[in-house]
């Protein structure tokens, strides 16, 4: 990495004053989860529209157990958990856990840390002491909120852990709520969420399966797509700006082709470049007046920018050797270690390259971060860009929403490169 001195002695500060934590001990309080659950968990099942639709499961099956579900809203966990009867400890990323106020809910509740898209042993022996006390644990194995309403693959690591673990695995389906709370959205919908529980592994089985195929009927088992429920279900999801915010997860104009040109406000979504607009509606579907309606939802319309983007991008690839892909300006960087509390380094301007990220602070002096070195990169669920940098903790934050572009590029490259190192 290449940096003045300044910075650079600033991050070794930061490197050496790491230290080996023991892992946060799991505390598990039933009565007081008990009265969480009953008073705030499910005022937010009933503000919600939460619907449970057979629970009958939780008679025939006691803990210890898994309870997994696919991540496609924020509120989705606190749902999740008022309609169980037991305590559920949710395998949480630590970055929740910077937060005096939110580190003691989430400790009071029993959640167990996590370096997000990265190994943790602390993780895995919490998880194991939960097992042993008779728990439940509560797992996303997507690890992070869905942009479109499509399930996003799953850790392979979850398969291995679930074989170790030899214990039930539960699966509770959510449906309708991404419709009610979007990733992107500016505002929760009033609408409705089915819930409902089936198992998905009984222990007799984790016995005689490989980890391999475990895996694999976790993927075809887990896949849910919003959209396909909503096209026949058609619940209509009520709320005020609800198109406000979807440049988050679109940003290229199906007529004209421009990128980051696409702008929203209230229930309409723009291209700034040539005029072009559809109307998001209270079903979460597209509509057009006028104009030809080229997707009728996000998720199509997310499969055809990538494919559209990215091949354009491969193709510059072969022609340049390094080339500016995104420039944004009034960024934050800051830098950190997993639980602890971040560090402003600065105010600045950020470029992303072919092959790394520059941040140009306001003195003019700056830091460039290689994509070969970053690890753990994800976005946190307030849109902040963090990745793991020579043992350091990085986070970028913008104003304007648009990092997560950076984050999926970058997260593209990291691939490509490692599947033309395979060949």
């Amino acid at each position: 990495m290449e940096s003045n001195s300044k910075l650079e002695s600033f991050i070794d500060r930061k490197t050496r004053r790491k230290k080996k934590k023991k892992g946060m001990k799991v505390l598990r309080l039933p009565v007081f989860v008990a009265f969480a659950r009953n008073t705030f968990g499910l005022s937010v099942a009933r503000w919600l529209k939460a619907e449970p639709e057979d629970r009958s499961i939780f008679k025939r099956i006691k803990p210890p157990f898994f309870l997994m579900s696919t991540h496609n809203s924020f509120w989705g966990p606190f749902v999740l958990a008022a309609l169980v009867p037991y305590q559920v400890s949710y395998v949480v990323n630590d970055a929740n856990f910077r937060s005096p106020l939110m580190k003691l809910g989430l400790a009071l509740t029993g959640a167990i840390p996590k370096t997000k898209a990265l190994s943790d042993f602390d993780t895995i022996k919490s998880i194991f002491d939960i097992r042993k006390q008779g728990g439940v644990i509560g797992i996303y194995p997507e690890g992070q909120n869905s942009y479109d309403g499509h399930t996003i693959p799953i850790f392979a690591s979850t398969a291995k852990l679930v074989k170790r673990m030899k214990i039930p695995v539960i699966i509770g389906d959510k449906r309708g709520s991404y419709l009610t709370f979007p990733r992107w959205a500016k505002n929760v919908r009033k609408g409705k969420i089915l819930i409902s529980y089936r198992e998905e592994f009984s222990p007799e089985e984790l016995e005689t399966m490989s980890v391999e195929e475990i895996y694999e009927r976790m993927k075809q088992d887990y896949t849910y797509n919003e959209f396909d429920f909503q096209r026949k279900a058609m619940i209509p999801y009520k709320g005020k700006d609800k198109a406000e915010y979807l440049e988050i997860v679109l940003f290229v104009c199906p007529h004209c082709k421009s990128v980051a040109k696409m702008v929203s406000k209230g229930d309409f979504f723009t291209c700034t470049e040539c005029g072009y607009e559809v109307e998001y509606t209270v079903y979460g579907f597209f509509e057009t007046k006028g104009d030809k309606l080229y997707f009728d939802n996000i998720r199509d319309w997310n499969i055809w920018q990538f494919e559209y983007f990215f091949e354009d991008l491969t193709k510059r690839l072969a022609e340049l050797e390094e080339f500016t892909i995104f420039e944004d300006f009034g960024m934050t960087l800051s830098v950190g270690y997993k639980a602890d509390p971040m560090e402003e380094i600065g105010r600045g301007d950020v470029t992303l390259y072919s092959d790394h990220l520059v941040f140009l602070d306001s003195d003019g002096e700056s830091l460039s971060f290689s994509f070969s070195e970053m690890v753990g990169i994800n976005m946190h669920n307030d849109e902040k860009l963090e990745f793991y940098f020579r043992n350091s903790l990085f986070r970028v934050d913008s104003r304007n929403k648009r990092i997560s572009l950076y984050y999926r590029v970058i997260q593209y490259l990291q691939e490509k490169k490692k599947a033309a190192e395979t060949v």
